[in-house]
């Protein structure tokens, strides 16, 4: 099963957007990662801080790599520092 990005925009590159080897997270799986309640996971996606995957009106599963991508936009100063092991002050 692999859903891709040129069924939906004809004239683009075939790229997957799903396989089945990619492990959707859920509500509850997204909070206990970044440490935060399940109502914050909502507020993020309301924002659109956060990217989801709308299976149904109250349904979503999230992507680990867009979790990755957004924590990685909203974090302020140093990160570098820890991604390249330099000293950091804590």
């Amino acid at each position: 099963l692999s859903i891709t990005f040129n069924k939906y925009f004809r004239g683009f590159p075939e790229v997957p957007l799903i396989t089945m080897n990619t492990k959707l997270l859920t509500k509850k799986d997204v909070a206990a990662m970044l440490q935060v309640s399940t109502r914050t996971i909502e507020n993020l996606v309301r924002r659109r801080d956060l990217p989801v995957i709308r299976l149904g009106a109250r349904l979503v599963r999230f992507e680990p790599e867009g979790i990755v991508k957004a924590v990685r936009n909203h974090t302020v100063n140093g990160f570098e520092k820890y991604r390249s092991g330099g000293q950091h002050d804590d």
